[in-house]
């Protein structure tokens, strides 16, 4: 809690005692809507105070009113330990039963995980409240601790002129998989080649992954722009897309959610997407999957015969205007 290097890194920050900011407003209310919590934070952590970035289920607008005192706080567990911190009866637990907020602010279960700095410092939490008790699953937390790595992200952005090509290094290795996974009966193969070259941040990015609903997931996007803003805006998106693929199997039903994540926050900038979602048995011949797109190139098909087929289906772009039509269709590949 009172260890300088990382006391240092939280005043490094420069974000205590700032008021509320979209970027990280959005992915509370994502936490919120998708654990179905009435609180959800975004906080900051130094020697005395926990102070609250985003509060959603909070109606406080001053930065005065937007914290509470470490003693007060269940943050300062994650502080102290070094990593996640769960509670399902926050009453009953002998870690948390004598923390005034049970009181105060009427906590009954809390979940949180650090959000941390480039060196690994614990600047805070991203961490959810809920008003009864609760059990929380392993979806839950792979969630949470995928929003605190988004808020992280978010903070990295921020970063000194001198910390930039650093920076791009990283967000470069944010927007692709580290490795593809391997999907029962099937090849899995991609190639990502740069127009600017490898060492230029752009806002292009594909995924491949596995929701734990056991949906697949195939997803490719494309960032007006370049540069770091770009790339930050890219990082929401898939961030959001992973995010509400947990809650959702199709992506014709995650686009407009993104979109209006994305319209509020984006600054302008707009991108372009297809996903594809399936799920697969690996005794199955053929692969029925459901397509969207908002605004990208077509996609095309390489039949086994070698005959190439274009999806000629499109929506508009993700970002650009406050609602949003998708083009959709069925495929047997």
């Amino acid at each position: 809690m009172f260890d300088a290097a990382r006391l240092a890194a939280v005043r490094a920050t420069g974000l205590l005692d700032t008021g509320a900011e979209e970027p990280f407003d959005n992915l509370t209310r994502v936490a919120a809507r998708v654990l179905s919590v009435p609180f959800a934070f975004v906080t900051i952590v130094d020697d005395q105070r926990s102070f609250w970035k985003s509060c959603y289920g909070v109606a406080a607008t001053d930065p005065a009113d937007r914290q509470n005192t470490v003693q007060e706080s269940f943050c300062q567990y994650v502080v102290r330990s070094d990593g996640p911190f769960v509670v399902g009866d926050a009453a009953g637990n002998p870690v948390t039963q004598d923390n005034p907020s049970i009181e105060s602010m009427g906590v009954r279960a809390w979940a949180g995980w650090p959000i941390r700095s480039p060196e690994g410092h614990v600047l805070g939490t991203f961490c959810a409240v809920d008003v009864e008790e609760r059990d929380w699953s392993d979806d839950d937390a792979e969630l949470l601790a995928l929003l605190a790595g988004a808020a992280g992200n978010e903070i990295r952005l921020r970063g000194t002129a001198e910390d930039a090509e650093a920076e791009a290094a990283r967000l470069r290795a944010s927007l692709l998989p580290p490795k593809l996974p391997d999907v029962a009966g099937l090849d899995v193969a991609a190639l990502h080649r740069s127009a600017g070259g490898p060492d230029r941040v752009l806002g292009d990015f594909y995924d491949v992954f596995s929701s734990s609903r056991g949906r697949w997931h195939v997803v490719l996007g494309d960032v007006c722009g370049s540069g770091i803003e770009a790339a930050s805006v890219a990082a929401l998106a898939r961030w959001a897309y992973h995010a509400l693929a947990e809650v959702e199997d199709e992506p014709a039903d995650i686009f407009p959610q993104m979109n209006e994540v994305l319209y509020r926050q984006a600054g302008g900038r707009f991108l372009t997407m297809q996903a594809l979602s399936f799920t697969r048995s690996p005794h199955e011949h053929a692969l029925g999957v459901s397509f969207a797109s908002a605004g990208h190139h077509p996609a095309l098909i390489r039949r086994a015969d070698g005959t190439v087929e274009e999806v000629a289906v499109n929506g508009w772009m993700l970002g650009a205007f406050d609602s949003l039509r998708v083009g959709t269709t069925a495929l047997e590949l």
